[in-house]
């Protein structure tokens, strides 16, 4: 019996978030399961979608990525053996929405009217959910996709 993973910071170093690029932002960890954690993505420029930017150039609109090892203690016997999987789920999440009820066009800190038309008139990205793609292997302490092949954390989240 593998010796199971005990909190979001073992996970992070798995993940080897420190080492990622300054592409991932503000990590942190879930509350709501025993190991598992959160970074902020923005999106790329070159897909369709244009999130709004306030008067500063800074996009509104991130992904956020959930990481969660399905610990046994929560997912009880579905979990067996050496491979844990690794859930992942990303939404969009725009950081002005979720502290003001609405926009307000005057607050610096709110994105732009024109910047708020212009994402509108884009297509939205779609949330993503992955639940048995990716593993943690307790044997060879990596993680694996589900054809068993060594994946990194920078890959999984790409």
């Amino acid at each position: 019996m593998p010796e199971y993973l005990g909190d979001a910071g073992q996970l992070k170093d798995i993940f080897k978030i420190d080492d990622l690029s300054s592409t991932y932002k503000n990590y942190s960890v879930s509350a709501n399961r025993r190991v598992g954690f959160s970074v902020e993505r923005e999106y790329p420029e070159d897909i369709r979608f244009k999130p709004p930017y306030n008067v500063r150039g800074i996009p509104d609109v991130v992904a956020i990525i959930h990481v969660v090892y399905a610990h046994p203690a929560d997912f009880g016997d579905r979990i067996k053996g050496e491979r844990v999987p690794i859930y992942l789920d990303i939404v969009s999440y725009s950081k002005y929405i979720s502290v003001h009820r609405d926009y307000n066009f005057d607050d610096p800190e709110c994105p732009t009217s024109e910047s708020v038309g212009i994402s509108d008139s884009t297509p939205r990205p779609k949330e993503a959910r992955s639940m048995e793609d990716y593993y943690y292997n307790h044997q060879t302490h990596n993680l694996q996709n589900k054809k068993w092949k060594v994946v990194s954390g920078e890959f999984i989240f790409e």
